[in-house]
């Protein structure tokens, strides 16, 4: 029922499907070897060039499912709009530290998503996870201790929940999310192929150019509506 939408029409069924369309865009970063450089060093550069745009392409996507990158691929910070966002909670002057009872409110505007606490994530950043760490919901060396490395990507669990710490969110200031509750089902990232290492030489600049490359996108598949928001997020205020 989740994948459904509610339309008004003269038959008694009115739920029908929806047609939703996959956007991939291109993604690209670069870097570059002098010789001068490689020649010079005992030390081989080429690794550590190879790993670099690697990660820059990971620090891409997440920046752009988070907050956007002004084109046509959905972000979490639009999706929760006005309806999904929690706002008098986090003041930039003075701000208070977030609690486990910010993450349920949050839960609380998911309605139907936020039902089972499993199919569900919350996403913080770094100064507010450090924040978390002083909750007594939060602190458990079962989940935030050697045993949390097992998770993916995640760094602890709070009310049935696994919570995600990224650095790629916007500075504080007062509009920008500190945090998302996120009902991953209902987004979709469409790849077209997998990321692709390439390299070339340029001979009149006596170096090395390295290009990484893939085309994806972000996509949500179901718009929230109040009372009912796949993602929600509370945000700072002056």
């Amino acid at each position: 029922a989740g994948n459904l939408e509610d339309r008004a029409v003269t038959t008694a069924n009115t739920y029908v499907p929806i047609e939703k369309s996959l956007v991939a865009a291109r993604l690209i970063s670069s870097t570059y070897l002098d010789d001068d450089a490689d020649e010079q060093n005992i030390v081989t550069f080429m690794p550590m060039l190879l790993e670099s745009v690697v990660r820059a392409h990971a620090r891409a996507i997440d920046e752009s499912i988070i907050i956007g990158t002004g084109s046509h691929m959905d972000d979490l910070n639009t999706a929760a709009g006005a309806a999904g966002t929690i706002t008098n909670v986090l003041a930039v002057a003075s701000p208070e530290a977030m609690g486990s009872d910010d993450l349920l409110a949050m839960r609380l505007l998911m309605g139907k998503y936020g039902v089972n606490p499993a199919e569900m994530v919350y996403i913080v950043n770094v100064t507010e996870y450090l924040n978390l760490l002083t909750d007594a919901e939060f602190q458990d060396v079962n989940l935030v201790g050697s045993d949390a490395t097992k998770l993916k990507g995640a760094v602890g669990r709070i009310w049935g929940s696994n919570v995600i710490v990224s650095d790629e969110f916007p500075a504080v200031a007062s509009g920008a999310p500190a945090a998302f509750a996120v009902y991953p089902k209902n987004y979709v990232i469409p790849k077209l192929r997998g990321i692709r290492l390439e390299s070339d030489r340029e001979v009149a600049a006596q170096r090395q150019f390295i290009v990484a490359s893939q085309s994806m996108g972000f996509n949500e598949l179901v718009a929230g509506v109040a009372g009912s928001e796949p993602v929600t997020l509370v945000d700072y205020t002056t």
